[in-house]
């Protein structure tokens, strides 16, 4: 299998944590998922950059594009938990709406995720203007998602961050099958 360059970036920062809810907060809940990734996929013999907003001067979804195109990846992935009212739920990552690589991963993302850790999938989603995040997909140069693993807030899935071991097999086995389709 090909081997490949893949940046995972923690959506928010240390400044701006994001979602909080049941004792956790986005942004540290996604440091700890995508170190987790990272192990898998460089044992398989990828090359992987764990960058975040602050990685480049800022606390912006442009300050992370420009962190992770610096690492020149060939894929790219931003990871974000959801929350809405405490009762929404599910997977879904964003795409450029231009991009059919980006889709692919996206598709590939909730597929994996939805199987493992049984959340339901609420689909591959095109990015094509002024949506919040949309840097992360627009200005990167390599193919991108903005996943949304699952509902921080939601109590039934906040629970499945307390071991991430099916999370992080699932999203590095949609990589790995992203690369073998795509590279």
């Amino acid at each position: 299998m090909k081997k490949a360059t893949i940046t995972l970036s923690s959506g928010h920062d240390p400044k701006d944590n994001g979602a909080a809810s049941y004792g956790r907060n986005e942004y540290t809940e996604a440091v700890k998922l995508n170190t987790a990734v990272a192990k898998i996929l460089r044992q398989c013999g990828h090359t992987v950059h764990l960058t975040n907003r602050s990685d480049a001067g800022g606390t912006t979804p442009t300050h992370a594009a420009r962190a992770i195109n610096a690492t020149n990846p060939d894929v790219t992935i931003e990871t974000h938990f959801n929350a809405f009212s405490g009762t929404a739920g599910g997977t879904e990552s964003y795409y450029w709406h231009t991009s059919a690589k980006g889709k692919r991963l996206a598709q590939l993302l909730c597929e994996h995720i939805t199987q493992a850790i049984g959340t339901r999938n609420r689909g591959a989603k095109p990015y094509s203007g002024g949506e919040r995040g949309v840097a992360i997909v627009r200005d990167t140069k390599a193919p991108a998602n903005l996943l949304e693993a699952l509902f921080l807030d939601n109590k039934e899935e906040a629970a499945k961050l307390a071991d991430t071991t099916k999370l992080a097999t699932a999203m590095a086995d949609a990589i790995e099958q992203w690369i073998k389709e795509t590279l």
